[in-house]
């Protein structure tokens, strides 16, 4: 016991005792082990997005996380431990410059180190579609598992795609183990239809239930469920914990992600829910007792252990990775322009309906892209994800870029009427925040809002840079990003169907990063500006409702490859 609790306090901080002491838990219980139990270490990991070294957390903790402590860690409780298993719960390949300039390869290259046992498909791990993805699968034979995806695109073009399974059964000496994994049912709310063609997602629920009566499934041992999926007080389109946990009461853990929350031990019934987190700042660890007589989980614990920089490097892990974690932090180093003036986005809550300079920059970006394509631009709605992304006076390199767009969007080009650019306006820009909201700016415009009693605004006028108002039938083209455009996660349902239904509609694959990139190589120097695009009052004038349902079709909207012109829209 004594070798043990030493190991385990290697892993912790040593502030941080109330890790100390589930570690201590651990050790009593497996000194407590007879001769017809035998026990299970779980460890996991979700949410890493790519991010391979130390960073700043979003609540600004310094140096944490690094996927060369993760690996140290892993290896520690593997020496320590007789049975052991290493999952992750997806949203892995994209999210950061490493597995943007690589296109997720590098991810593969981790889990093959750590020989991972299995790992679950994430929401952002389909945005780049599924010929990027079939290959980052080719790279790796780690299994990765969606209970509750359907596949029609698995054909020999695309053959590592065919690997996806609802399911693995694992084998630790005597005892069984099935893994079964389910994606989020919500990836089509974020990412382009386009970009899902063959891709078909469903209720986790049913596909949960299905897999748990296989007979082999049936008869393992221990059954452990990882899901992209988070626990939240209800559950709503993307995020089924609470029913899967009512509703399959045979399996022994939960093991989620997508939310970003960081949950060691939460019970439903007899199943426990657990969940790591995000950017592996925590390795989650979950430990069971599987008691041979009565064929059953005796006992279960869960705890986090977090990622800082008590916590030793694994030299392997960094020699495998050096050579391109070098390569592509010199790439990052590059100068891409320099601004002057700050470009902040923060303010008041006024503030927040207002223009910001960095908003602007990001629009004028995307407004050069198209225009230099043919494509007609007269405005651009946009948000910063970022909330700490201000740049400040002076030179800008491309991994700051990365700070305001840190995930690969592209764009769509929908013509609207100035009816349904107002419904789009008082959706996006105007609305009251939710969490996580990036916080979107219309641009290139010129638009009257007036408050209304729910905190939000709506569209009184819309004018022309030359103050020329937009006629009623008159169609302005207007750029929204991807995410937008598929609606945001359900945030943004109008918008989404407007761009979804309206016949004009053009998707560009042009990714917003480079294309801000690019700009900024262009100018040279930019000068931070705010044109007056929105302007609040606080008149109670009725207006007639602005929603109006874009005119359906049966014509498809048009994809158009990075670099091929388009004619200009002309009103319809």
């Amino acid at each position: 016991m004594i070798l043990s609790l030493l190991i385990w306090r290697r892993f912790v901080h040593k502030r941080a005792m109330i890790h100390l002491l589930c570690a201590l838990f651990f050790v009593c219980m497996s000194e407590a082990v007879s001769a017809k139990e035998i026990q299970l270490t779980i460890m996991h990991t979700t949410d890493l997005h790519a991010k391979l070294v130390p960073h700043i957390s979003e609540n600004g903790k310094p140096d944490a996380g690094g996927v060369a402590r993760l690996a140290y860690l892993i290896k520690m409780i593997r020496a320590e431990e007789s049975h052991t298993v290493l999952l992750d719960a997806g949203d892995l390949i994209q999210g950061s410059p490493f597995g943007y300039l690589t296109d997720g390869t590098i991810m593969m290259k981790f889990l093959s180190h750590l020989n991972y046992d299995a790992w679950v498909l994430g929401n952002h791990d389909f945005e780049w579609g599924a010929e990027k993805l079939n290959a980052c699968l080719a790279e790796s034979k780690t299994p990765v598992l969606a209970a509750n995806l359907q596949l029609e695109n698995a054909t020999d073009e695309y053959a590592a795609l065919s690997r996806i399974r609802p399911y693995v059964m694992l084998e630790r000496d005597d005892l069984s183990i099935a893994v079964i994994g389910a994606t989020t049912p919500g990836v089509p709310s974020w990412v382009p239809s386009r970009l899902l063609q063959g891709f078909q997602f469903s209720s986790a629920v049913p596909a949960v239930k299905k897999v748990l009566r296989c007979k082999e499934v049936q008869a393992a041992d221990i059954r452990v469920l990882v899901a992209h999926q988070g626990q939240r007080e209800k559950d709503d389109f993307a995020n089924e914990i609470n029913a899967l946990a009512s509703e399959c009461q045979e399996l022994d853990v939960i093991i989620g992600g997508h939310t970003h929350k960081s949950i060691p031990d939460l019970r439903a019934g007899g199943v426990l829910y657990t969940q790591a987190g995000y950017w592996g700042e925590n390795l989650g660890v979950v430990k069971l007792l599987y008691d041979d007589q009565k064929k059953q989980v005796v006992k279960k614990a869960g705890l986090l252990i977090p990622i800082e920089s008590s916590v030793q490097t694994d030299t392997d892990m960094e020699n495998e990775l050096a050579f391109t974690v070098k390569t592509i932090e010199k790439a990052l180093e590059k100068n891409v322009g320099i601004l002057k003036g700050d470009f902040y986005w923060s303010g008041s809550r006024m503030d927040e309906w207002k223009e910001t300079p960095l908003h602007n920059l990001v629009s004028a970006s995307i407004a050069d892209a198209l225009n230099a394509r043919n494509c007609r631009v007269d405005a651009v709605i946009h948000g910063i994800l970022n909330r700490k992304a201000d740049m400040r006076s002076g030179s800008v390199s491309f991994g700051d870029l990365f700070n305001i767009i840190p995930y690969d969007n592209t764009l769509v080009v929908v013509p609207l009427t100035m009816r349904e650019l107002s419904t789009a306006i008082e959706e996006t820009c105007l609305a009251p925040h939710q969490p996580f909201d990036p916080e979107r700016r219309i641009w290139g415009l010129m638009v009257d809002v007036e408050t209304t009693p729910n905190g939000g605004a709506r569209v009184t006028a819309i004018r022309r840079q030359d103050g020329t108002p937009i006629r009623e039938n008159e169609r302005v083209n207007v750029v929204f990003n991807s995410y937008d455009a598929s609606s945001a996660g359900q945030r943004l349902p109008a918008t989404a169907k407007l761009a979804a239904e309206n016949p004009g509609t053009v998707h560009w694959d042009i990714n917003t990063r480079k294309v801000l990139a690019d700009y900024l190589e262009k100018q040279k120097v930019v000068q931070a500006e705010t044109h007056g695009w929105i302007r609040v009052s606080r008149r109670n004038t009725a207006m007639p409702p602005s929603i109006t349902p874009a005119r359906k079709s049966a014509k498809k909207a048009e994809i158009v490859p990075a670099g091929m012109p388009k004619e200009n829209f002309r009103s319809k």
